[in-house]
């Protein structure tokens, strides 16, 4: 689980956050971290991922080869995203 604090995120940020967050929810591909829900109470948002012990969420440089990111563009071509 990642959490965000809200006052960290502009208002006119919020609503591409959003669509970002539904995009992802919908995505099936094993180089590309599945959200399965998104959370908020009065201070934070609170995503629920899939574990991974080598993808630190939003904190840090993925580390992907030429084929992964050439198979992630791919999927996401064939998935009109």
């Amino acid at each position: 689980m990642k959490s965000i604090k809200k006052k960290s995120i502009l208002k006119e940020d919020e609503e591409r956050m959003f669509a970002e967050m539904n995009i992802l929810k919908d995505l099936d591909h094993p180089n590309i971290l599945k959200l399965y829900e998104l959370f908020q109470d009065e201070n934070n948002y609170y995503l629920i991922t899939e574990y991974s012990f080598c993808f630190k969420w939003l904190n840090s440089i993925f580390f992907l080869t030429c084929e992964d990111i050439v198979a992630v563009g791919n999927y996401l071509r064939k998935s009109k995203i």
